[in-house]
């Protein structure tokens, strides 16, 4: 399933971006022989590695982060946040998260279910993830075409939260958002949305509502029936949030989230940032890049190589398409290729996707900052190092290096988990797997696109590794680089894990480090690769 937002097509360029990335070169294993402690040579070579990426796919700019445990590593960006002005990104430009927003829902319901009330002199309300959603609305959710009784909790017909989280509600999404961003009868709007969250639910669910359409809003299916991928899922969450504890999510989000972590540069809306010439603009990748379909011969499958070319102002991107064939980035095309889309059915039958992009020929278009009323589901803006943090509470049990605690750590653990199991696999709280084959370890994350956006967010359970690459482009390029930029954090990733672990400090609180970093710091070290999340830090007593 393609988990791009708002486009209903088939991602053949995503699908690819998934194959890739099942074998990951060992392309930083040279970084066991240099001195990776109290160093930056492997974050210098890293960055300027991405920014090759960035160069030759003609990207703006390039936004990442790396974090081993509960410690952010390395929060970077390469490129310009803002062409025109001549803006440079950095580890602090807010880049439009898109469908990784919906993660950020996950938790702002989980730390809900963690208190099972509201607070601030508002009447207490328990939650549980397994409750009706109608317990908790202001107006009745009802899918048309299903009989039963949505009043009868027991009922099939009954939408749970639990059905909302895994995109199993019966819920689907219809197209009503008109054009790209600041066209005509658009819900992309310059700026942010003058449509409340509020009316967009009412108009899209309710009889007789705006862009209410019974059949093209819902499924035919009873709830937990199907798997099908839909934004309104968790613009429901979002908007239950905002329901259940009078609170806008905007504002939950920051008084829970981005306050007590210190991500100063995170907001659901353009008006939550002081400063909004410094977020990214998003970008349109103007003259689509040729793609083409060539077959994997005998000798690409018994290791051996085309002859690389790299051809003047052009790059050809080559994605492998079969498990275990690793093809060069650049290669000569074969006279037995076939243009894209005619031979599209072609894939995944021993033949490889190619994206030729003629450098010269890209000119990103802006489309300005916009905002769409539906905004849980893909608005949230936060930039690398934000993200970071948030990565490293997630890996971190839910408790930050400063020993801030942001969620439990058995509801982070259920984030991740299965709702349900049996039927839907690797389905977490909007958090999904794509199996241990993707990475060769557990893995959790999250990936998005949208309207000048391209991210991805994953988490890898077993090296304790957190990956982010966020891009202010859509299209081809930025689609064919992704991979790419995923690998290389990956590889690099695992190898400076191996000399990290837990750090226990003076005070109790507990950071990934390298034995000399904890050393100077006065700490107590665990251990290589020992974990902040499965260790208990003790500060001094008192003298009685």
């Amino acid at each position: 399933m393609c988990r791009c937002r708002r486009r209903f097509r088939i991602c053949a360029a995503f699908l690819a971006t998934v194959l890739a990335l099942f074998a990951l070169p060992a392309a930083f294993s040279h970084l066991t022989n240099n001195n990776t402690t109290g160093s930056s040579n492997w974050q210098t070579q890293l960055t300027n590695d991405i920014e090759k990426i960035r160069r030759n796919a003609n990207l703006p700019s390039i936004g990442f982060a790396l974090v081993i445990g509960n410690t952010p590593v390395l929060t970077a960006a390469v490129g310009r946040s803002n062409i025109a002005d001549n803006i440079s990104a950095t580890a602090d430009t807010p880049y439009l998260m898109a469908s990784v927003s919906k993660t950020f829902v996950a938790t702002a319901l989980m730390q809900m279910i963690d208190t099972a009330s509201t607070t601030s002199g508002m009447s207490s309300l328990s939650i549980n993830i397994n409750d009706p959603v109608n317990k908790h609305l202001p107006w009745k959710l009802d899918n048309p075409l299903i009989v039963g009784r949505i009043n009868d909790a027991g009922d099939k017909k009954v939408i749970r939260i639990s059905h909302l989280v895994s995109h199993t509600s019966g819920i689907r999404d219809r197209w009503i958002w008109g054009n790209e961003p600041g066209k005509p009868g658009s819900l992309y709007f310059p700026g942010d949305s003058p449509i409340t969250l509020d009316e967009m639910m009412r108009g899209y669910f309710l009889p007789g509502g705006r862009w209410y359409n019974a059949r093209g809003n819902f499924q035919p299916n009873r709830p937990g029936k199907n798997y099908q991928y839909a934004n309104f899922n968790a613009d429901l969450v979002g908007y239950l949030v905002e329901t259940v504890t009078g609170i806008q999510l905007r504002d939950y989000s920051r008084m829970k989230l981005f306050e007590p972590l210190g991500m100063t540069n995170s907001g659901w809306r353009l008006a939550d940032f002081a400063n909004q010439s410094l977020i990214a603009m998003p970008y349109a990748q103007q003259g689509k890049a040729e793609v083409y379909v060539c077959p994997v011969g005998e000798r690409l499958l018994s290791g051996r190589r085309f002859v690389r070319e790299r051809r003047r102002n052009t790059v050809i991107h080559d994605v492998p398409i079969r498990k275990g064939v690793l093809l060069p980035e650049e290669g000569i095309l074969s006279p037995s290729c076939y243009p894209q889309p005619k031979s599209m059915s072609l894939l995944g039958r021993n033949f490889r996707a190619v994206y030729k992009i003629d450098g010269k020929k890209q000119h990103p278009r802006p489309y300005g900052q916009f905002g769409y009323p539906d905004y849980p589901c893909g608005m949230l803006r936060s930039s690398p190092a934000d993200v970071a943090e948030y990565m490293a509470v997630m890996l971190g049990g839910g408790r930050s290096r400063h020993g801030i605690r942001i969620l439990r750590t058995s509801s982070v653990d259920q984030s991740f988990a299965d709702v349900f199991k049996e039927s839907h696999p690797n389905q977490g709280v909007f958090w999904y797997s794509r199996g241990e084959r993707f990475f060769g370890e557990p893995n959790i994350g999250h990936s998005g696109y949208d309207y000048g956006a391209a991210t991805e967010m994953w988490l890898l359970l077993n090296s304790r590794v957190g990956v982010a690459v966020m891009i202010n482009q859509d299209g081809d390029a930025a689609e064919a680089a992704m991979p790419k930029v995923l690998r290389l954090l990956v590889a690099a990733g695992r190898q400076v894990a191996l000399t990290m672990g837990a750090c226990c400090h003076p005070d109790g609180t507990c950071a990934t480090r390298t034995q000399e970093e904890c050393r100077a710091e006065n700490g107590r070290y665990q251990g290589n690769q020992a974990d902040c999340g499965s260790t208990t830090c003790h500060a001094p007593q008192p003298a009685s």
